[in-house]
């Protein structure tokens, strides 16, 4: 890690009176199958470590039926990456330069409803 860069960064964006704002993105793993999510809708923490070993993170997101529904198949070993890209305040554009990170977790569903539906016709496409 270059800490001097890091160090210019850092100062630029505190310097300049305006905090980053950031868009993310997730990707889901299974295997070498990927499955991108159409839009994070949110962010959630939990640290409660009095009654949990560790911190719970959930993410809500919006994705193609058909896709939720190969996950399902595999819900024992899912991987998701979250992507956190920098983006203009006011346009919502990403920068070609801007900051970037990047966490991979362990993932696990939460909410299996949509699973029992027999088909996503409603999201057929015509690729």
């Amino acid at each position: 890690m270059n800490s001097v860069l890091l160090r210019q960064q850092i100062m630029a964006i505190a310097g300049n009176g305006v905090n980053p704002r950031f868009q993310l993105r997730a990707v889901f793993s299974v295997g070498a199958v990927k499955y991108t999510a159409q839009a994070v809708i949110g962010k959630y923490t939990l640290e409660e470590y009095g009654k949990l070993y560790t911190g719970v993170i959930k993410i809500q997101v919006a994705m193609i039926t058909r896709d939720y529904m190969s996950l399902f198949k595999s819900r024992d070993n899912i991987s998701v990456t979250v992507f956190q890209e920098q983006v203009d305040p006011s346009s919502e554009v990403k920068f070609a330069n801007g900051l970037s990170y990047q966490t991979t977790y362990r993932g696990f569903l939460t909410d299996n409803s949509i699973a029992s539906l027999k088909t996503d016709s409603g999201l057929n496409s015509n690729f």
